[in-house]
């Protein structure tokens, strides 16, 4: 099962593809307009270049939308598109790139659970929170850790060989599950 975003626009769908296409990596792979569908007869011709329906590939994830007809579009609210990173530069990049022209609801910025955090709705009406997860310590730190934590008995040097072991072995494994 894969949960997808399908978001709506008031005729500026095309325009923010691209835009999210260029700023967030993605690859369009759909942008179908009314022209050409059963649904042109039901169209205004004003709106007939209007999308219909449009998919883009972020990763391993999919975002869709379409524009809505003009007496049926709501801006959104209630939701927000939440964009998980692993890298501080990357996370500040997008973020200052899809506030631009729209309105920052927290600057970005480190918190308590995240390297970077932030919320702004973009020039297109659309939500986003950008969250840049804080790095996991290695396996190596937590183990060496609890080691220093239960050596302190007095018998702190064979604690510390056996530590040193655990650690390695700890750091073999982490080096394989990253192959």
């Amino acid at each position: 099962m894969q949960v997808n975003p399908y978001l709506t626009f008031n005729g500026d769908c095309e325009l923010a593809f691209k835009f999210y296409q260029q700023w967030l990596g993605g690859k369009i792979t759909a942008m179908m307009t009314h022209a050409g569908t059963p649904m042109e007869a039901h169209t205004s011709s004003e709106w007939r270049a209007k999308i219909l329906h449009a998919r883009m590939e972020v990763g391993d994830t999919v975002l869709m939308g379409s524009d809505a007809p003009p007496d049926h579009y709501e801006q959104p609210k209630g939701f927000s598109v939440s964009l998980v990173l692993d890298n501080v530069g990357e996370a500040e990049r997008i973020f200052f790139a899809l506030a631009e022209g729209g309105s920052v609801r927290m600057a970005i910025q480190e918190t308590f659970w995240a390297a970077r955090f932030g919320m702004l709705v973009d020039k297109f009406a659309i939500p986003w929170m950008i969250n840049c997860d804080r790095p996991v310590r290695s396996a190596i730190h937590w183990v060496g850790a609890l080691c220093a934590s239960a050596a302190v008995d007095g018998r702190m040097h064979a604690k510390v060989g056996i530590c040193r072991r655990r650690a390695a072995g700890a750091a073999r494994s982490q080096e394989l599950r990253r192959r």
